[in-house]
């Protein structure tokens, strides 16, 4: 008896795409909008497709400028927007992939999609340093006890690791509110931030300087986007599929593999960052004690293919070396 074939896969022509309402999440869904609508174009006898953006407030938004937001969690970033997806308010969610939590909703899938943009941070230093006449090409240029503005544990540890001197601030709030915050500030000589989220916002014109790794490690997924839909629905995975870069989506799982791993959350210091090197594939990484005081740092490399055996040897390597304090520190 022959096999009976396979249904074709329903062809999408209208989408919802979720998204958080700050500007630069709204900008990260219209680029994954323009990408879809240029990849699924529709001769003249084909309705084109149609895509609604569908702005969710989570309870992350919610709580910002709160004392809550210091003890969230990632998944407090995406919670309504997975529960969305689960009742199929949304076809398909955009994230940046840093603030994707390590553990998402059961029966939803995540792909990395079109290429990644920087994956380093910047140090944007006040005007009122150039106007002193102090130049900055780096953490070591700062003055001594300046302040240096950030929230998260990673930049935190990574500037008491190179200047245990200087002071930091927490620093919350989207893009535009820091640096905001910086200009009026009176106390602060500095902020930490993206270079993604800067380029995505068009904030190219000030002051800034690129971090190297050597300086400050960048945190897994920075620079990349992720598409999050229902595991069940075959045909929002077909329409996503022409966005997948397999090359990036390799170096997304083995910075994500390598978190996972080491049980990592938002409050670990903990830096990723993967590259190709031909059909080679490199991963390095940082762990570091919350004050910056130690820290464990090493690289592991293999095939490409396989991006999960790269992040596993480099979560046995760190785990071997004693990285485990350093995580439960964090915790």
């Amino acid at each position: 008896m022959s096999e009976r074939p396979e249904a074709p896969t329903a062809v999408l022509r209208a989408v919802r795409i979720g998204t958080r309402p700050s500007r630069l999440a709204r900008l990260q869904a219209d680029t994954v909008a323009a990408a879809l609508r240029a990849a699924h174009a529709a001769p003249l006898d084909i309705e084109p497709l149609h895509i609604e953006i569908v702005p969710l407030t989570t309870p992350g938004d919610a709580a910002q400028g709160t004392e809550a937001a210091a003890t969230q969690g990632k998944d407090q970033w995406i919670v309504g927007i997975e529960q969305a997806i689960l009742e199929r308010r949304i076809d398909i969610a955009v994230h940046s992939a840093k603030d994707v939590p390590g553990k998402i909703a059961p029966a939803t899938v995540l792909r990395a999609v079109l290429g990644r943009e920087s994956a380093h941070d910047l140090l944007i230093p006040s005007a009122r340093l150039g106007e002193a006449g102090v130049s900055v090409s780096g953490l070591d240029d700062l003055p001594a006890g300046a302040a240096v503005g950030t929230a998260s544990p990673r930049r935190v540890a990574e500037i008491r690791r190179r200047r245990p001197d200087l002071a930091v601030r927490a620093h919350r709030g989207n893009v535009p509110t820091r640096l905001d915050k910086l200009d009026r500030s009176a106390d602060l000589a500095a902020i930490v931030l993206a270079e993604a989220g800067m380029e995505r916002l068009g904030l190219a014109v000030r002051d800034r300087v690129r971090l190297d790794p050597s300086e400050m490690m960048p945190a897994a997924g920075q620079g990349q986007l992720v598409l999050q839909h229902a595991a069940d629905r075959p045909e929002v995975a077909a329409l996503a599929a022409p966005l997948v870069d397999p090359a990036e989506e390799a170096v997304w799982r083995a910075e994500r593999g390598l978190i996972a791993r080491l049980d990592a959350d938002c409050h670990s210091a903990v830096g990723a960052w993967a590259r190709r090197d031909g059909a080679q594939l490199v991963l390095t990484w940082r762990i570091l004690a919350p004050d910056g005081s130690a820290w464990l740092e090493g690289r592991a490399q293999g095939s490409a293919e396989d991006p999960d055996r790269v992040a596993a040897e480099a979560a046995a390597e760190a785990l071997d070396r004693g990285a485990r304090p350093l995580l439960d520190q964090g915790g």
